[in-house]
């Protein structure tokens, strides 16, 4: 089972006790991390158990049976159901069953559709089954923003990249004081990772190699290709450390462990003697 991506610097405070003895405290991180996501909040759990005004497709009652196993859906295999987008607007609409906050705007004048959709406050599970399912999906559901801390995450890390699929490809954690050259280890669990902006923190050109080194694979099965048995970053092609200083000019030497890197944004400082 994947293991919760959990970011946290213990930060060492010295004290004395009524003896004079000096005693070094080090806060260790919750048991329990996990951020709750807007769509747990009031008024959009509401919406999942909303009653059936209409007869539902068996689609629809299928995708709902497989939102606590988004994580295996991947075993059903091809083919996948095409989305047809419903003529009018009062007509059914599968994505708007499924996410009742959904909304498709008709145009007649222009004979188009525009979609209006707050995605965060979606269940990722239910996202990731229809990804997953449904094809030719409007752009409003194409990408979902997630939090690093979400309860859901390591399950969801666990669904495999397809051409059609892939999860936790861009990470933004500009200014996090949890990010340092020990914890960003952590970041070896996604394995689609492409970008990454780790601007404004304290890793340093070494924090960068320790992350290279987690570039491995798991063991050979028969049926599994060289792609699919990677482990770690191999996919990283964007590299953003802006405003970092720690970072020196030795970052050249570590960048090139990368395969697919190729935009790097930093500004750099002497690296001084070695």
């Amino acid at each position: 089972m994947t293991r919760p991506v959990i970011l946290w610097q213990n930060r060492p405070v010295l004290s004395t006790d009524e003896a004079g003895t000096s005693i070094l405290k080090s806060v260790c991180p919750p048991p329990a991390l996990f951020t709750p996501g807007p769509y747990e909040k009031p008024g959009t759990c509401a919406e999942k158990h909303a009653p059936l005004r209409y007869v539902q497709s068996l689609t629809y009652f299928c995708i709902r049976a497989l939102i606590e196993h988004p994580d295996q859906v991947h075993h059903f295999g091809p083919p996948r159901i095409r989305y047809l987008r419903p003529p009018l607007p009062q007509a059914y609409d599968i994505l708007r069953a499924l996410i009742p906050s959904y909304r498709s705007k008709h145009a007649f004048d222009t004979d188009t559709f525009t979609n209006e959709l707050e995605l965060s406050q979606v269940d990722p599970r239910l996202w990731a089954v229809i990804i997953q399912v449904l094809t030719q999906l409007p752009d409003a559901l194409r990408v979902y923003p997630i939090a690093l801390a979400d309860k859901h995450l390591p399950q969801l890390q666990r669904i495999p990249s397809t051409p059609d699929f892939s999860f936790v490809t861009v990470l933004e954690l500009p200014a996090c004081a949890h990010l340092t050259d020990d914890t960003i280890l952590e970041l070896k669990q996604l394995h689609a990772l492409c970008a990454l902006d780790a601007s404004q923190t304290l890793v340093t050109a070494q924090g960068i190699r320790r992350l290279c080194g987690t570039q491995t694979f798991a063991a050979e099965n028969e049926g599994i290709d060289m792609a699919s048995r990677r482990r770690g970053p191999w996919s990283l092609r964007i590299l953003r450390l802006r405003n970092c200083q720690g970072v020196t000019n030795k970052i050249f030497d570590v960048i090139s462990g990368f395969p697919l890197l190729s935009v790097l944004g930093t500004l750099l400082t002497d690296s001084g003697s070695p």
